[in-house]
């Protein structure tokens, strides 16, 4: 393990090493754009919602703090709210759904350096797995707002505040869409990437580079620098930054900085904010390599994924 003071001098980046890193920031600021667009179209379903949701929230305070779960279900408000609910975050994933194509289709030209469109994107459509994905906000939300409506009557909390509660209940949702719409465009990104690598007849392998900051995850750091073959996809995560750094016939390997060493040389509130307690301490004592972090898998939809290992697993 590397610590601070024993780190060795950090090679000068490529060509290829740099262009890639500015593409890393071009994705970055993509996905600051996909969080802002669809943050803001959410918080018009919200305001479409609240008034409904206020007005619930009054007549139960009304009905007095006794309310059970079934009185509540029989409501013909709380039906309402429910039909409007399903409605409006219906029209909202048809919307992300088509925000996730348009999106996937622009880094799909990004990935083949702007030569080419050619990227399935219809797993975005209705009934494909993206939009699968996003209409799982509907059963999320409904649950989280109604165990606030119902704990909130029985304790007495007043009709507003309860109100702000149930709104605030809703974000699960919108984190749950941020959540499909930037995994899937970066994926398809990185696969027109890998197949314009195949393609080129130059490429036989491409190396990881995971990004930079505090919110890198541990699985990525520990795989930086990774060698795949160009006809292999790249094991991911949700939200995975990670771009493919190809290696070119003929040319040295591209060489940067490894993630673990940059973790290394860090402040350790990032080392926790990345790693966790737990495992910053059992990596500082030698107990555990990063490696030991990471598991990957096979989805049968999504293909090599990652996941991590619970602490508990490595005591």
């Amino acid at each position: 393990m590397v610590f601070p003071g024993d780190i060795p001098i950090t090679p000068e980046p490529s060509e290829i090493v740099k262009r890639m890193q500015q593409h890393s920031k071009l994705l970055a600021a993509k996905d600051a754009e996909t969080i802002w667009a669809m943050g803001e179209r959410w918080i018009v379903m919200e305001s479409v919602l609240e008034a409904q949701i206020t007005l619930l929230t009054m007549e139960l305070a009304e009905m007095g703090v006794d309310v059970s779960l079934q009185a509540v279900y029989k409501l013909g408000r709380y039906q309402r709210l429910l039909a409007q609910m399903q409605e409006e975050m219906t029209a909202y994933n048809l919307w992300a759904a088509d925000y996730v194509a348009q999106g996937q289709m622009q880094m799909g030209i990004l990935g083949v350096s702007h030569a080419s469109e050619a990227v399935m994107v219809g797993n975005a459509g209705k009934g494909g797995p993206v939009f699968t994905l996003l209409q799982e906000n509907y059963p999320m939300a409904v649950e989280k707002m109604t165990g606030i409506l119902i704990n909130n009557v029985a304790m007495g909390i007043g009709p507003l505040q309860t109100a702000k509660q149930m709104m605030a209940g809703m974000a699960g949702g919108l984190s749950h869409a941020l959540t499909v719409a930037r995994t899937e465009q970066l994926r398809v990104y990185r696969e027109a990437s890998r197949q314009q690598y195949e393609l080129s007849g130059a490429v036989q392998q491409y190396m990881r580079m995971a990004s930079r900051s505090g919110n890198t995850c541990a699985l990525c750091i520990a795989l930086d620098g990774e060698i795949y073959n160009s006809k292999e996809l790249m094991s991911v995560h949700p939200n995975d930054r990670c771009v493919m750094v190809p290696i070119v016939n003929g040319v040295k390997p591209p060489q940067w900085e490894n993630a673990k060493d940059w973790l290394a040389r860090q402040d350790e509130s990032v080392q926790k904010q990345i790693l966790g307690p737990g495992a910053l301490e059992l990596w500082k004592k030698g107990d555990i390599e990063l490696i030991d972090l990471v598991k990957k898998t096979e989805h049968p939809i999504w293909g090599p994924s990652l996941q991590r290992v619970p602490l508990r697993d490595l005591q």
